[in-house]
Order: structure tokens, then sequence, then C-alpha cells
């Protein structure tokens, strides 16, 4: 057998056996990659939920809720009220001071 033709064939099997890793190993990367995101946002979906049971939440948009509706203004407005501002500073210190 000719040399170039054990070398064709040496090529081509190297080529065939490093692509096969390289796509192995594409595969194995994105599927890690596309677990940690889902894990990211399960996470972030179990903080959600204990965010939106948590008292002081409650109690935040308890007053956002009467104090709207005693304003009775659109909500568009009220947003801008001095009254949201105030309600909504309280939170921000609590959770700034409790990280």
């Amino acid at each position: 057998m000719p040399v170039s033709v054990v070398a064709w064939i040496s090529y081509e099997q190297a080529s065939e056996s490093l692509y096969e890793s390289a796509s192995s190993q594409l595969k194995q990367i994105a599927q890690a990659d596309s677990q940690f995101i889902q894990n990211l946002f399960d996470y972030r979906f179990m903080d959600l939920n204990y965010q939106t049971k948590a008292p002081y939440t409650i109690k935040l948009f308890n007053q956002l809720h009467s104090g709207w509706q005693q304003s009775e203004e659109p909500l568009e407005q009220y947003i801008k009220s001095h009254h949201w501002n105030n309600v909504i500073q309280l939170p921000k210190i609590f959770v700034t001071l409790h990280l």
C-alpha cells in the first residue's frame, strides 16, 4: 500500500475522531450551561415565592393599595405621588439594613 493512501486513511480517522470529540465536548458544555441557567431561574422563582409570602411585602402592597384607593388618582399619577414615594422608601431601608 502506498504511503499516501496510509496517510490519507490516517488523516480521515484522525479528522473523524477529532470531530466526534469536539462535538461531544460541545454537547456537554451546552448541557452544563443549560442546567446552570435552569438552576438560576429555579432559585429566582424560589426567591420570588419567598418574597411574595414575606410579611413586609404583604404590608407594603397593602399600604400601597389602600393609599392608591384613598388618593382616588389614576394609578399612573399615584405612583408619582409623595405617598407612594414615602411608602416605598421604608422597605428599601429595611432591605438594605438586613442584607
